[in-house]
């Protein structure tokens, strides 16, 4: 057992000196053929060796040209990890490009600065605001790499402050606008209503996208907490439902959104007093149960002639009888709100009969009396209506019902599911005075999303310039 230990620690056997000339000679022979080798800038080159058996050849040949051993052509190898390529790289480019020593600048940590503490430097953040100042998306990330590495070359110690850094950015168009509004953690509020199967969901996610918002939150899954939580709140899907008449079916349409409104207290708490960002979405979202108009009491149900007239064109959409225009100098044209005159504010709405006064519980009068007492100064509600012409509606429905058609048995037919959806959509309508109208065009999709940005970039805008963040 001894004398096999001691050949174990004597290590491998010597290797002749004539095979080590010769591995050497080989060595160098590929080294000198790969300094041959010509190539065009940026062209990547490939050095592959028949002989199976020589594979550590070829890794002592990499292993030189990532130590940088220059060739005849005056460039320098290294290895390319993704198919262990030789790459041919310009001498120039392998200098470090500033005081962080690498021209990577994702491998160096750069310090921002921000009173009395700091973070570290993030272009995904930075280029997720200057999204949202609609700067494209390719140019926004060419822009935050090339600030990062401005700030390496100028600042050797790696650090700068945000107003300095800002600085930089500040010829972006409301850049400056859209970075106080995240430092103040100003609230935001979106309420995006509208009738059933039009694209809501859809519509709010792609924005909370867009917009960094996390918190989307939709009426139907309220509806299910809710009535796993409490017996007092029923579940039931209006589009299966046989009811006697309209009225009927707008009083359950009614009663669901007073529900779901319940669901969304805590929620809209903490929007406003956290400055947490929130989209409420769904069917069963009442305008006039969220918003009121700042400085008015009680809503007029009169309509002025040019009220009636602005209205008007939005029904003639809704019957096919004509175009909407998607951008914000033509909302004008059918909105009874001003994107910059008309401010909102949220409200708790108050018990609607004796019997829901009865039936309410102690939190929800107490969540009233505090979501009176919240300052809403500087607070951003931005409550939207869409609305959908017959022939795409139909369009939609007739998809929805052939996707529940395959799992069970339905008695609703597409013409009554049509009317039902479109009297809802009349009943909010209505509503018009507390909500921005917009038409949900089946081939329009992104000019929607864009005019939405458009619409909350200018409502941020007018409270900035009111200094009220």
């Amino acid at each position: 057992m001894s004398t096999n230990k001691e050949e174990d620690n004597r290590g491998p056997p010597p290797v002749d000196e004539n095979v080590k000339q010769e591995r050497a000679g080989q060595e160098e022979k590929v080294v000198r053929d790969i300094r041959r080798m010509k190539t065009k800038e940026g062209e990547e080159i490939t050095y592959e060796i028949e002989d199976s058996d020589q594979e550590e050849l070829k890794l002592a040949a990499k292993r030189r040209a990532m130590a940088g051993r220059q060739g005849e052509s005056g460039t320098v190898f290294r290895e390319d990890r993704r198919d262990h390529a030789l790459t041919s790289v310009k001498e120039e480019d392998e200098k470090p490009e500033g005081p962080g020593g690498t021209k990577f600048p994702d491998l160096v940590k750069v310090r921002i600065k921000l009173e009395d503490h700091y973070y570290i430097f993030s272009r995904f953040l930075i280029s997720r605001i200057l999204r949202l100042c609609r700067v494209d998306e390719v140019r926004a990330l060419e822009i935050a790499k090339k600030l990062k590495k401005l700030i390496i070359e100028q600042r050797p110690t790696l650090e700068i402050k945000q107003s300095e850094m800002e600085t930089q950015l500040f010829e972006v168009e409301r850049y400056k606008m859209m970075s106080r509004f995240y430092q103040k953690r100003v609230p935001l509020l979106i309420v995006i209503g509208g009738t059933f199967c039009i694209g809501k969901s859809m519509i709010a996610t792609t924005l909370g996208e867009m917009l960094n918002i996390s918190n989307v939150l939709s009426t139907d899954i309220v509806e299910i907490i809710m009535n796993k939580l409490d017996a007092r709140f029923p579940l039931s899907n209006m589009q299966f439902q046989q009811f006697p008449n309209s009225d009927d079916m707008l009083n359950e349409y009614k009663r669901k959104c007073r529900i779901a409104r319940k669901g969304f207290y805590t929620d809209i708490q903490k929007c406003l007093k956290e400055g947490k960002p929130l989209v409420i979405e769904g069917f069963s979202v009442d305008p006039s149960l969220y918003v009121t108009r700042e400085g008015v009491q009680e809503e007029s149900k009169v309509l002025s002639e040019e009220e009636k007239a602005k209205l008007e064109r939005v029904r003639e959409y809704i019957r096919n009888e004509r175009s909407l225009e998607l951008s914000l100098k033509a909302l004008s044209e059918y909105n009874i709100t001003n994107v910059h005159e008309d401010r909102f504010r949220v409200f708790t709405p108050e018990p609607e009969n004796l019997n829901e006064e009865i039936a309410e519980g102690a939190r929800e009068r107490v969540v009233r009396k505090e979501m009176k007492a919240i300052d809403q100064t500087g607070a951003i509600v931005v409550p939207i209506l869409l609305v959908i012409n017959r022939r795409d509606h139909r369009y939609f429905l007739e998809n929805f019902l052939l996707r529940v058609s395959q799992h069970k048995q339905i008695d609703t037919n597409i013409d009554q599911l049509l009317e039902r959806n479109q009297q809802v959509q009349d009943y909010l309508l209505e509503r018009a005075r507390l909500v921005t109208i917009l038409p949900a065009d089946i081939d329009k999709f992104d000019e929607l999303l864009n005019l939405i940005h458009d619409l909350i970039l200018t409502r941020i805008e007018d409270a900035y310039r009111r200094n009220e963040f």
